[in-house]
């Protein structure tokens, strides 16, 4: 709706409007905002998923998630609910021609460089290069650990791994993954307030 109606503005009112897109962007909000009841979350998912911002800039001007259903749906979806399962690896021997090829014919974004038992001894990034020390999480850990690590350290990947062995990959959650569950979690716990209301109300 929100393009339909930018997109009518646009060729009435041309040079007083903005792009259909902007619209877009605004309706998604607008409805995310008055669906999950979260307003504040709606500008924090508009930014992210447009990549116009990441929640560390928004939170360094003072915007933040301090409680409520926000922060409830946060710790609610743990990494392995938002985590895409597998990853792509590249083995730590890989010659540049090699990783080249294999960046221009892959769709991800993240690699894991991995040595000869397949356990991870770096991240490759085509946003952050090679990470050593790459930081993590585990699968049962909630969102807003995983949040809390990307924006201290400005990732946007962060390796899921297994509580008995470190080094040993089991996920790659990306922020889009991450905003995609927490999604869900407000929609689902959005319902479920619905419901209850009716029911009391009945």
């Amino acid at each position: 709706m929100g393009a339909a109606v930018g997109g009518v503005a646009d060729r009435l009112w041309h040079e007083g409007t903005s792009i259909p897109g902007h619209y877009a962007m605004i309706g998604m909000g607008a409805l995310l905002a008055a669906t999950a009841r979260a307003p504040l979350t709606a500008i924090f998912l508009v930014f992210e998923l447009t990549g116009s911002s990441s929640t560390a800039v928004l939170a360094s001007r003072g915007l933040r998630l301090r409680g409520g259903r926000e922060l409830a749906a946060f710790d609610s979806v743990t990494a392995e609910q938002a985590m895409r399962p597998g990853f792509e690896g590249v083995p730590a021997s890989t010659t540049a021609p090699a990783l080249q090829a294999l960046v221009s014919r892959s769709r991800a974004s993240a690699y894991v460089v991995v040595d000869e038992r397949d356990e991870m001894v770096g991240l490759l990034s085509l946003q952050d290069l090679c990470q050593r020390r790459v930081v993590t999480i585990f699968a049962d850990e909630t969102l807003s650990v995983a949040i809390e690590r990307l924006d201290e350290h400005g990732f946007r990947q962060l390796p899921v791994v297994a509580r008995e062995n470190p080094r040993r990959v089991v996920g790659m959650p990306e922020r889009a993954h991450i905003l995609t569950a927490y999604r869900r979690s407000l929609v689902r716990r959005s319902e479920a307030a619905a419901a209850d209301d009716s029911g009391s109300s009945s």
